[in-house]
């Protein structure tokens, strides 16, 4: 009968499509172990870079302190100079005023 063989083709069809899915299932589960594998580098290499971000924030930071630090110093330096400067000015001024 026509509906029996039909039948008998959808079911040929269904089982072929059956073991093409398990084949499917089969190869995911042998790459899961890559995956994971894979990611575990991954989240290895995202700490490592982490830590390595920490170190150059510290280093920066450190950078900023000392960048700081020479600018209050050049900033008493040059008041110190105006000072000097301004004490020669009064020093050549009085010498002025002796030998005139």
């Amino acid at each position: 009968a026509p509906e029996i063989t039909s039948l008998r083709t959808g079911i040929e069809k269904a089982g072929h499509a059956t073991e093409i899915a398990s084949q499917a299932l089969s190869s995911v589960q042998k790459l899961k172990p890559w995956t994971e594998s894979a990611m575990r580098r991954l989240n290895d290499a995202l700490s490592v870079q982490q830590q390595a971000l920490t170190v150059v924030d510290s280093q920066l930071s450190s950078f900023q302190d000392s960048l700081h630090s020479y600018k209050v110093e050049n900033a008493l330096c040059r008041k110190e100079l105006s000072e000097l400067a301004l004490q020669q000015d009064r020093l050549r001024l009085q010498v002025e005023e002796r030998t005139s």
